[in-house]
C-alpha cells in the first residue's frame, strides 16, 4: 500500500506544477543592452500600468533608468535614463506610486559635490 501512495502523490504533485506553471507569462526581455542591467524594482499603478526602475552601466558608469509597460506588460515603452551623473548611480533603485499616479524613485550615488567627494548619498526624483 505504500509503494502505491507514494506513486498517487507524486503522480498529483506533477499535476499540481504542471497547473501552476501554467499560470505565469512567457519571459519577455525588458533590456537590450551593451553592458549590465541590474537590481530592478517594479510598482504598479491604480490603472494596472506597470513601472520598473533599475540600474545600468552601457554609458560608462553605472546610471538609473525607467520604463512603462501597459496591457498587463505586453508593450513597453523605450528605456527613459533617469539619472546623468558624474559618479555612480548605485544600489537598488526603488519606485513607489502615490494615489494620484505619482512616480518616486530613489537611489544612492556618490556624484562629485562639493564636501562630498566620492560618499554615497541617497538621491530623489518624482515623475508622472
Amino acid at each position: 500500500m505504500k509503494p502505491m501512495g507514494i506513486m498517487i502523490l507524486a503522480i498529483g504533485l506533477c499535476l499540481f506544477a504542471q497547473v501552476a506553471q501554467a499560470d505565469w507569462t512567457v519571459a519577455r526581455r525588458l533590456t537590450v543592452t551593451s553592458e549590465d542591467s541590474r537590481t530592478p524594482a517594479i510598482a504598479i499603478d491604480s490603472s494596472s500600468n506597470l513601472h520598473v526602475v533599475w540600474r545600468d552601466d552601457t554609458p560608462g558608469n553605472w546610471e538609473i533608468y525607467y520604463k512603462k509597460g501597459t496591457d498587463g506588460g505586453a508593450t513597453w515603452t523605450t528605456s527613459e535614463r533617469l539619472t546623468v551623473t558624474s559618479g555612480e548611480s548605485w544600489d537598488e533603485p526603488a519606485i513607489a506610486i502615490d494615489s494620484s499616479g505619482n512616480l518616486h524613485i530613489v537611489w544612492s550615488d556618490n556624484a562629485w559635490q562639493p564636501g562630498y567627494e566620492g560618499e554615497f548619498e541617497i538621491y530623489y526624483k518624482k515623475g508622472k
